[in-house]
């Protein structure tokens, strides 16, 4: 008897990777310089991504995490689980748990 596997609400970098249609190491690099829209989710010391959120991500044509951001009302800290983190207001800069460092 096979079992099927049902698509679990989470996922790790390799199928976040396989999902978007690249590498593991460039799915991480993304999301190191805050190309990757959806924020990940750490569970312990797993660090997870949203199905739906990548999938909704790549439907609305891949833009940067500060744009994705502000198109789904968690920017400026609209929604609950944004936090303190997020788009300052003043600047337009990252603030709070979203470091984005740029190389020099």
């Amino acid at each position: 008897m096979e079992v099927k596997r049902q698509s679990s609400l989470l996922v790790d970098a390799v199928e976040g990777a396989h999902l978007i249609g690249v590498s593991r190491a460039t799915f991480l690099r993304l999301d190191r310089r805050g190309l990757l829209g959806p924020r990940s989710v750490r569970l312990g010391r797993l660090v997870r991504w949203h199905r739906q959120q990548l999938e909704a991500w790549a439907a609305a044509g891949c833009p940067p995490r500060v744009r994705w951001m502000r198109m789904n009302g968690d920017a400026y800290g609209e929604r609950p689980d944004s936090a303190k983190s997020g788009i300052s207001r003043a600047t337009g800069r990252v603030t709070g748990g979203l470091k984005i460092r740029r190389r020099a």
